[in-house]
Formats: structure tokens, sequence, C-alpha cells
């Protein structure tokens, strides 16, 4: 008997502090399409010498979060047109290896009816420093650039961020 009033109890704050779904989840705007919103993709990179690829994955939208992660990284996802706060997270590693994770921040203007993908470069595949980005369906960069370094998810407990790559 008491452990089931313990566990209607549990239940119930978990219910009333609304535990289980995010309160910063990013919504789609309503009304939004495909022809009158813009959308935003991650990419995978090749990493020299590494036994795995990265994947770059939209994390936030305008500090709410998409709740796509690395494994979401081919996602789409609408936005507004007109200028987003992007943080994009970074991947790489796997079961062996462990994962690595990073994350930056970019701003950049977008516009209904195209598609942009978030794009990422290796600057040092020994420290795990990736510079990233986000390009207009032509390729042109149309964000500033985020230096990332990845860390071990295990061993540092939280993802870097590090300052605006200038």
């Amino acid at each position: 008997m008491r452990i089931r009033a313990i566990l209607v109890l549990v239940l119930a704050l978990s219910a009333a502090t609304g535990c289980g779904a995010p309160q910063n989840k990013y919504v789609i705007p309503a009304n939004l399409t495909p022809q009158t919103a813009a959308s935003l993709v991650g990419s995978r990179l090749e990493v020299p010498g590494a036994s795995s690829n990265a994947r770059v994955y939209h994390a936030k939208i305008d500090g709410a979060l998409t709740l796509a992660g690395p494994g979401g990284w081919n996602e789409k996802v609408l936005l507004s047109p007109g200028a987003h706060t992007i943080i994009f997270g970074i991947q790489q590693g796997g079961f062996l290896s462990g994962d690595y994770f990073g994350f930056g921040r970019v701003q950049a203007n977008f516009q209904a009816g195209k598609t942009y993908m978030l794009r990422a470069a290796v600057v040092n595949a020994e420290e795990r420093r990736f510079l990233g980005w986000i390009e207009d369906g032509e390729g042109q960069t149309v964000s500033d650039k985020a230096m990332v370094a990845i860390g071990l998810g295990r061993q540092l407990g939280a993802p870097l961020l590090l300052p605006p790559h200038k």
C-alpha cells in the first residue's frame, strides 16, 4: 500500500512539473508550408584518419530544442523566413570509440522556399576541432562560422561551445 502511495505521488509530481517533455521544444510556426517556409537540414562529412564520419545536425532554433539529435542529421525542419540563431551539433564516434559531441552557434537570414544545409569542415582532426556554418542551395555560405571542439561525452559530461569564429 505504501509503495502504491509513493508511486501515485511520483506520477502526480511528474505530471504537475511537466517532466518528460521539454518546455522549450521548437514548434513549427502555424500555416507554414514548404513554399512559404525555409528549410534547414544537416549533413555528414568524412574525417581524415578517423574510423567514423561526423554528423552535423540542428539542435536549437532561436533557443528552442529541435530534438533531432545526431540520428536526425538528415531531417529537414521548417523555419519562418527571416533571421534566426541556430545552435548546431557535431557528433563523431560510435559504439567502440565512444561518442564525441560539440556545439556551435551561427546566425543566418533565411528566405521562403529555399533549403539550407548545415556544413562543417575539419580544422584539426587530432584535436577534434571543426568549423561549422550554413550554406544555401547553391553552396554559398549564408551565416557566420563557428569553431567547434568536440569532446567525449562520458568524460566531459557536457558538450563544448566555443566563441564565434572570425
